[in-house]
């Protein structure tokens, strides 16, 4: 099943990402982020933006989802939440993400041909967390120069992750696990096909 998340690329948290992975277009930055304050800005829109606002505001609230939301597995929340981070003129990232990678054809024949969504790159990240080892844990680990990362600052192939997975795995050990998450046995963290919108609903 394909997953959905709308990222935000402003913010202290994001500016902090990028000021040591200046390229960096994984999930690790600022996930879902419209709160009360942009809502409230939506009164301040002309009349007839504001209408169309309202109306995704609206559709948004009409869904019922409890806790951390993460990933989306519902299409057409996600657009409605694009949509108006744009009419808010939000800087945002709409992501589709597949997981579950079985071969490297299966990621580029997704959307071959596709001009609503392109293939970025693979990000190595904890299940169901805004958490990537690209970016918290790049440092720790030795020989990682040994991986050329691409222009988002994503894997480029399996043997890639492959690779990582190898590297990270081996500096856990040198490191008796300092730094490293290990999530809740140890064993939570999954490469994920990242995939990029790049056109306006």
């Amino acid at each position: 099943m394909n997953q959905y998340i709308v990222i935000g690329n402003s913010g202290w948290y994001v500016e902090n990402v990028l000021k040591n992975n200046p390229n960096y277009k994984g999930i690790d930055r600022f996930p879902w982020p419209l709160g009360e304050e942009e809502f409230k800005n939506i009164n301040n829109l002309p009349a007839e933006i504001q209408n169309k606002a309202l109306k995704c505001k609206n559709k948004i609230k009409s869904y019922n989802f409890e806790g951390d939301l993460i990933f989306c597995n519902d299409y057409n929340y996600a657009i409605q939440y694009y949509n108006l981070c744009s009419i808010l003129n939000m800087d945002t990232d709409f992501l589709l993400c597949k997981m579950n990678i079985d071969n490297i054809k299966d990621v580029f024949s997704l959307f071959e041909n596709n001009e609503e969504f392109i293939f970025i790159g693979f990000d190595y990240i904890l299940t169901g967390a805004a958490y990537s080892c690209l970016v918290n844990e790049k440092e720790l680990i030795d020989n990682v120069d040994e991986i050329i990362f691409n222009e988002y600052g994503l894997l480029k192939s399996l043997a890639d992750i492959e690779k990582f997975e190898k590297l990270r795995n081996q500096a856990i050990i040198n490191n008796n696990g300092i730094g490293f998450e290990t999530g809740k046995n140890g064993v939570d963290f999954i490469p994920i096909a990242l995939y990029k919108k790049i056109n306006k609903f």
